[in-house]
């Protein structure tokens, strides 16, 4: 039995309709749910502020937002989060004992953004994402895991997106004697602290953890999206999710060891894979716990994404010797017809 390793991140979501007629919609405040597509990485800054959804990310100064706008989420992150000591104060620095420096740096680290309110934030944003029910049909991430789960495959699915969508596409699916685990190794919005959940720590003291980094707290478990949702609407709206900071190398801020099984899950999914479908993921190379581990699988690649340049760089960079790897423009481009499974991925399975 061929082992199967699906991976996706924000171009996938971006573009899982099939056609033009939506599948994915978004819950609105007070209004009626609209048709709506989870933004693409670059996309996401405006998004949070220019529709309302982030207080925080909209009340820093405007060069901050302009690394945001210019220089992508991550970078502007980086410099919200950055411990480096701003120039005009290093002529008082040197008077200041060891602690007092310390203190200062981590006050510079944290006086531009509340990190624990952000993620709530996007925690919110991300959750509100939902397959319609009426409409599955029409949406890829369902006509994909539908074919795949047919075929006689050992199938594991990663997801690098904080929003949902491709859980949601398998319950809609409602296959029960599919069983498989979904790996998330960036956290996910529907990840949350039990200990929080249960109202056995407060949420003051969850966001205290949190901006120190302390670690763990209890386990982490997994909720289905609308039971995530609920808590937001709870009592318990001030829990923060486990989800890894939008920057470099993706680090988590709280429960961050539960993040990091997540992160070996994947490296051993890629170890073991026959072939493994790539699809929207960004070549960015300074993810290496994506793409070093990648680059060293003998698994056969085929990557779904309009890089196709990038893709072959970075097959000749790491001397990728294996003949099959292949490319593929865009998710929608996979499926000739609404009811035909891909010949290009059926092609690509059993060679």
């Amino acid at each position: 039995m061929k082992k199967i390793l699906i991976l996706v991140w924000a171009g996938a979501s971006k573009f899982c309709n099939y056609t033009d007629k939506g599948s994915v919609k978004f819950i609105n405040d007070n209004v009626s749910d609209e048709y709506k597509m989870p933004p693409l990485g670059d996309e996401l800054f405006n998004e949070l502020v220019n529709n309302g959804y982030s207080e925080e990310l909209s009340k820093l100064p405007d060069d901050l937002k302009e690394v945001f706008k210019t220089e992508g989420f991550e970078k502007g992150m980086e410099k919200c989060l950055s411990t480096d000591v701003k120039n005009k104060d290093l002529a008082i620095l040197w008077t200041k004992s060891q602690k007092e420096i310390q203190e200062y740096v981590e006050h510079l680290r944290t006086s531009t953004i509340d990190e624990a309110k952000l993620l709530r934030e996007m925690w919110k944003y991300f959750l509100r994402f939902y397959i319609s029910t009426d409409d599955k049909e029409n949406n890829l991430y369902y006509l994909l895991l539908k074919n795949l789960i047919a075929n006689n495959i050992e199938l594991s699915i990663s997801s690098l997106n904080y929003e949902c969508l491709i859980e949601e596409a398998f319950k809609h699916i409602n296959n029960t004697n599919s069983k498989f685990q979904f790996i998330k190794p960036h956290g996910s919005a529907n990840f949350l602290p039990i200990m929080a959940v249960n109202g056995k720590i407060r949420s003051s003291q969850l966001s205290i953890l949190a901006a120190t980094k302390i670690g763990k707290i209890g386990p982490t478990k997994v909720f289905l999206r609308e039971d995530a949702l609920n808590h937001i609407n709870g009592e318990n709206w001030l829990i923060i999710p486990v989800m890894s900071r939008y920057m470099q190398n993706k680090e988590g801020s709280l429960n961050d060891d539960y993040i990091k099984e997540h992160k070996q899950y994947l490296k051993e999914k890629i170890e073991s894979s026959d072939k493994i479908i790539v699809i929207g993921v960004k070549i960015t190379e300074e993810d290496t716990h994506i793409w070093s581990n990648l680059a060293k699988s003998k698994a056969d690649i085929c990557y779904v994404s309009w890089s196709d340049l990038l893709f072959n760089d970075w097959k000749d960079k790491n001397n990728r010797n294996t003949k099959n790897d292949i490319h593929r423009k865009g998710f929608r481009d996979m499926f000739n017809t609404m009811d035909s499974f891909p010949d290009i991925v059926n092609n690509f399975l059993t060679v």
